[in-house]
């Protein structure tokens, strides 16, 4: 059969996620792809992808969960037994149940899942681990991976059975402590206020982030155009070196089909 749209959703703070599932669906024959950043704009209504329509939907892991943030927005999606391809971006450590989260929030939502994946970009927070991947051999496999994709499109999707890598019930979610600020580079331009998709940074101070609300998604600190905002705490060498040591050892991409 041929897809008449293929709707691209997903949430990249880093861009990288956004690479990765605009690859897929490039790599996929369909003149009319559908773009959803929920990052820039988020889903407050439901939208109904039809049974002729697939639907990549691709989220970071943070802490080895999706953004809890993207969880309501998600349930808006709503299929007529649609396919569905699901992507998860990492950063080298480990997807954990995030994937297969992912999977499950599809599926509940009226989707049919005919291929996920698991794909490695470089880390958010600390950024030389993983460094400028998704690489040229990462593109490789992502093309690759969609070439599969598509093939699972004709496929009776009755027959389809993915035995995703994760657990139920899931991990706990983990509060991230280590969040970024801004420092005296800061002139009030308030790129970050407006980037931020947890409403984390006051207009009035852009220097300060409230933990609380603060999900250390970095958006503000790849938005930042004068290189303030950042991980300033004193012992973020330390951490750094810490996480790059048990983290370094190159990761491949995982497929499930």
């Amino acid at each position: 059969m041929n897809i008449e749209n293929i709707y691209l959703v997903y949430f990249s703070p880093t861009n990288t996620t956004k690479k990765i599932v605009r690859t897929i669906g490039e790599n996929i024959k369909c003149e009319n792809l559908l773009d959803i950043n929920l990052l820039k704009t988020p889903i407050k209504e439901n939208i109904y992808i039809g049974e002729n329509d697939l639907l990549i939907v691709g989220m970071p892991v943070f802490v080895g969960r999706i953004p809890t943030v993207c969880v309501d927005m998600l349930n808006h999606l709503k299929g007529d037994n649609s396919r569905a391809v699901v992507v998860n971006a990492y950063g080298n450590r480990d997807y954990d149940d995030a994937l297969i989260e992912l999977y499950d929030i599809v599926e509940k939502n009226g989707f049919k899942t005919i291929a996920a994946g698991a794909f490695i970009g470089q880390h958010s927070r600390f950024p030389e681990v993983a460094k400028n991947r998704p690489d040229k051999e990462d593109i490789k496999k992502i093309v690759c991976f969609a070439k599969s994709c598509e093939q699972n499109i004709n496929l009776d999707r009755e027959k389809i059975k993915l035995d995703i890598k994760g657990n139920r019930p899931y991990k706990a979610i983990k509060t991230i402590t280590l969040n970024p600020t801004g420092d005296e580079n800061c002139i009030e331009c308030n790129a970050c206020v407006r980037i931020c998709p947890t409403e984390a940074i006051d207009l009035s101070n852009p220097r300060l982030t409230d933990d609380d609300k603060c999900i250390s998604c970095m958006a503000c600190v790849y938005a930042c155009p004068y290189d303030s905002r950042g991980l300033h705490t004193e012992n973020f060498e330390e951490l750094s070196n810490k996480f790059y040591e048990k983290n370094k050892e190159r990761k491949e991409p995982e497929i499930f089909l």
